[in-house]
């Protein structure tokens, strides 16, 4: 990651890899500094740390005219010029960039991370940053957390089972594409199976071929700002099937 500090305010940028796609349709700066604005099918994303209001510029492979910033509810006015789009982001949050006939650009700014686990923290899997990691099936266990790195790209499906105080958390990519290689099966990216005090915060999820997240017969859950993009039609973003006790918030499912 690097901090980037101007006139304006500290911008956290992350290291992605450079083998992951990006986006053919926009550029993305943040404060001056460039972001980047990474590929999906349905729509491109792009995701930094701040604490405190932004200026962005999107510049658009195209004409932006009567382009806007979702939510509406969030206020933000955007000005176009040409290929350009300026707005003014109030601090921390996610944004949905819309110009007509075009695929999204979904904007994600992040809060900074609350005591973050190391790399050597027992029961820790950790995905570091700048780097495409291929796991066939990630397994979790009780205690155990799955930490995605700001910048990291993790491609696997993930389980867990008859568990208690298991965590997903982080800022990374977590990419359900990984499922090509079993012959066009169908693969649910993440289920917990009949688990307790479940966390899942902070990721991005791309790339599915079925479900997204499931909870299934799951009690005491908080699912807590993350971010997906859907590509086919049973996506479904995050399935509660027979769970008890369950908060989903702060999320942007697109």
């Amino acid at each position: 990651m690097t901090m980037i500090t101007n006139t304006l305010a500290s911008v956290l940028l992350y290291n992605h890899p450079a083998e992951q796609p990006r986006s053919r349709e926009f550029t993305l700066s943040v404060n001056g500094a460039p972001v980047d604005t990474l590929h999906a099918e349905k729509a491109d994303f792009a995701a930094f740390g701040c604490v405190e209001p932004v200026e962005v510029l999107v510049k658009c492979a195209f004409p932006a005219q009567g382009a806007r910033v979702r939510p509406m509810s969030a206020g933000i006015a955007a000005t176009v010029s040409g290929d350009s789009i300026c707005f003014r982001m109030p601090g921390p949050g996610h944004v949905c960039v819309d110009v007509p006939g075009q695929k999204p650009l979904f904007i994600y700014a992040d809060a900074p991370e609350s005591d973050p686990p190391a790399r050597t923290d027992p029961g820790v899997h950790y995905f570091e940053a700048g780097r495409i990691h291929r796991v066939d099936l990630l397994e979790l266990k009780s205690g155990e957390t799955l930490y995605l790195e700001p910048g990291a790209v993790l491609r696997a499906n993930v389980r867990c089972s008859n568990s208690r105080d298991v965590k997903i958390r982080g800022r990374g990519i977590l990419d359900g594409s990984c499922c090509d290689f079993k012959k066009g099966q169908r693969v649910r990216s993440v289920i917990f199976d009949r688990c307790e005090q479940v966390r899942v915060e902070g990721i991005i999820m791309i790339e599915p071929t079925s479900w997204m997240l499931l909870l299934g017969r799951c009690r005491h859950v908080r699912v807590d700002g993350i971010k997906q993009i859907g590509s086919v039609m049973s996506s479904d973003g995050i399935d509660i099937c027979g769970s008890s006790h369950v908060l989903v918030e702060n999320c942007c499912l697109g």
